[in-house]
């Protein structure tokens, strides 16, 4: 088995300067899922031993994090095993609900992702923690932060999160269109680079607004009180 800103804010760019000294630093890596990135991240890997892997439910309406059942995943690299202890110290919290086998094989968040963790971490001996986000209100963003700080204060911890950001069209009942942002891809990127900018600051009350304002339908994992910095490829 598988085992730009909030109105009002002005945007900044980052410099090549300022890039090179947030991902230093960066304990967490913020991904696109459809052309992920994490390769880029090897120099911020040194000294880790566990990976905690975060996407978002697809196959399940959620109001909570989920944890695996699973004692490995597999990839083309070879199996990795998942860290039963920290799993089972997340569940004893009482905040997170177990992921049926079905619901953890059917999910893409988080399993394309692996290949690039395994084929960064060969030869390594590290293992996993995956985790199933849902939609979660600002109070529970909150509460799911503290958890994971401690987590996200060890050195040994490396955090990826799995997004694609804005899902435009109808299908997702979601076809905002600011013309004055250019054609259509454009007013998409655009909203796509206000989220992200919220996420690099590490500005969750500027996330939320930034939902509340737009209505993008964002699969994303904005965490509260993260207190680590933040590698986001742009």
């Amino acid at each position: 088995m598988r085992g730009s800103t909030t109105a009002g804010r002005r945007r900044r760019t980052p410099t090549a300067t300022s890039s090179r000294r947030c991902a230093s630093s960066a304990r967490c890596f913020v991904s696109n899922r459809a052309q992920p990135g994490l390769s880029a991240a090897g120099a911020l890997l040194q000294g880790i031993k566990r990976v905690f892997i975060l996407g978002p439910s697809h196959h399940v309406y959620l109001r909570a994090c989920c944890t695996t059942g699973c004692e490995a995943y597999d990839s083309p690299f070879g199996p990795m095993a998942v860290d039963a202890a920290v799993t089972a110290a997340l569940g004893a919290t009482g905040h997170f609900q177990a992921m049926s086998r079905k619901v953890d094989e059917a999910e893409h968040s988080l399993e394309l992702h692996l290949p690039f963790v395994a084929h960064l971490f060969q030869g390594r001996d590290i293992q996993l923690v995956p985790i199933l986000v849902g939609a979660l209100t600002p109070a529970l963003q909150g509460l799911y932060g503290e958890i994971f700080a401690p987590y996200l204060d060890d050195p040994a911890n490396f955090f990826v999160i799995s997004t694609d950001f804005c899902h435009w069209g109808a299908r997702f009942d979601f076809i905002s269109y600011d013309k004055s942002a250019g054609p259509i891809s454009s007013s998409i990127e655009a909203l796509d680079r206000q989220g992200m900018y919220c996420i690099a600051e590490q500005d969750a009350a500027a996330f939320t607004e930034y939902i509340a304002k737009t209505g993008a339908p964002e699969r994303a994992v904005p965490w509260r009180r993260m207190r680590q910095s933040c590698a986001v490829p742009c």
